[in-house]
């Protein structure tokens, strides 16, 4: 389960918008937004956002695989 609210702290902290993370991943801001409230990036997205984001493994692993309820 994404942790939706950590995910765009760290793109505002950034000083990126959702918009321009989706366009560096060449897709449509609505296929983001989607892909982030079902849960269903694939592994290169993932590690795409990781990368521009400038999130260190623990960081990625608290945002992209967070337990359901934690």
């Amino acid at each position: 389960m994404i942790k939706i609210e950590k995910l765009k702290q760290k793109i505002s902290e950034n000083g990126l918008t959702i918009s321009s993370i989706s366009e560096k991943l060449h897709i449509n801001k609505s296929t983001f937004y989607r892909k982030m409230y079902n849960n269903s990036f694939i592994l290169y997205e993932l590690c795409e956002i990781k990368n521009i984001l400038n999130l260190s493994a623990i960081e990625a692993d608290e945002i992209f695989f967070a337990e359901q309820g934690a």
